[in-house]
This record gives C-alpha cells, structure tokens and sequence, in this order.
C-alpha cells in the first residue's frame, strides 16, 4: 500500500503544481480524519515522541483484537444457513428461512447491532489517539488540513443536487430553530413586562 501511494503520489507530482499538490494533501487528511496521526509520515510532522507513538500502536492493536472479535460474532450469524451437522442448507430451505420474517427480523437486529459496534469501535479508537496528542499537535493537524472542504464530495454517490437541496433545508431549520427562540424570547421579556406593571 505504501509503495502504491508512493507510486501515486509520484504521478501525481507530474500533473498537478505545487499548491494543488499541497491541497489534495490536506483534502486526503480531512477525509482520513484523526486515522491519519497513525502514519508515520504524519507523526514525523507533528514531531509526536517514542512514547505517544507506541501508545497509537498499542491502542490500534487493541482495536484490531476488537475487530477480529466482531468477526468471529459475524460468522455465527451464517450458522443459521447450515444444517445441525454443518453443510450448507439447500436452495429451498435457504428460501423458506429468509422469508420467515421472525428470521428476518432476527436477522435484521444481528447486522444493526455489529454496525453499532463497528461504529463504536471507531468512535472509541479516535477519541483514545485524539488524547495521544497535545493540544500544539492538535493545532498543527488541523492546520495540516487546510480550509474546510466537504469531503461527500469525494462519495461516488454525491449529488450535487440533492446535496444543494440537504443543505437549503438544514439552513431553513436553523432557521426556523432562531426565529422560534426570537419569538420566544419575546413572549418571555412581554409576560415580565406585564407582570412588573
């Protein structure tokens, strides 16, 4: 992987000038997020110690014993698809237990729970390498990235459209968010002003 980025980094070199360079640099850390301070290129540059380094390296191998243990969860959830002595279970009793909504439903709660967890993991191990680094090496990263940029750019599935639209109703919520707090504020400050006369 490092020889392929490496490899990519160089091609890119040949195409790109220098500043835009530098800000796909900085968009490739925004979308990596806090992950990124496990590379070494990057704990080189915010000059993070032997010590804060072997704790990352600690904390992700912790993570990977965590994650290998979701994997094993996972493939209990495939037994259901086997017989009592281990073969797979033909075409017509595969059919007939994926419409057994009971099963479904079972089913349904094993694949939300292991996304929670999967999701709580990540959460867990970027607030643990968040804590590795000091408040300067959190304002060199941040700095590292450059402006803002919204990285669901970068999603296969953007739309711009629907994106552009998200975004009129996030601001008309807010919005209506403010003007309710305003009016409320003013029902507040009329019933005190009826009440001291």
């Amino acid at each position: 992987m490092a020889k392929l980025q490496a490899d990519a980094e160089t091609a890119l070199a040949k195409i790109l000038t220098k500043p835009q360079q530098t800000r796909v640099l900085q968009i490739q850390l925004r979308q990596e997020g806090p992950m990124a301070v496990t590379k070494p290129a990057i704990q080189k540059k915010l000059n993070m110690s032997d010590d804060q380094i072997a704790q990352i390296e600690m904390i992700l191998g912790q993570r990977e014993a965590t994650q290998q243990e979701l994997r094993n969860a996972g493939r209990e959830m495939f037994t259901a698809f086997r017989t009592p002595d281990g073969r797979p279970l033909d075409r017509e009793a595969m059919t007939a237990k994926m419409q057994d909504p009971q099963f479904k439903s079972q089913m349904e709660k094993m694949r939300k729970n292991a996304e929670q967890q999967r999701t709580q993991l990540e959460d867990t191990t970027i607030a643990m390498i968040g804590k590795t680094l000091t408040k300067k090496q959190h304002q060199n990263f941040q700095k590292m990235q450059g402006p803002p940029f919204d990285v669901a750019k970068l999603s296969r599935n953007y739309d711009p459209a629907a994106a552009a639209k998200e975004k009129e109703q996030a601001e008309a919520a807010k919005e209506e968010a403010n003007s309710k707090k305003s009016s409320s504020s003013k029902k507040k400050s009329s019933t005190r002003t009826k009440r001291s006369t």
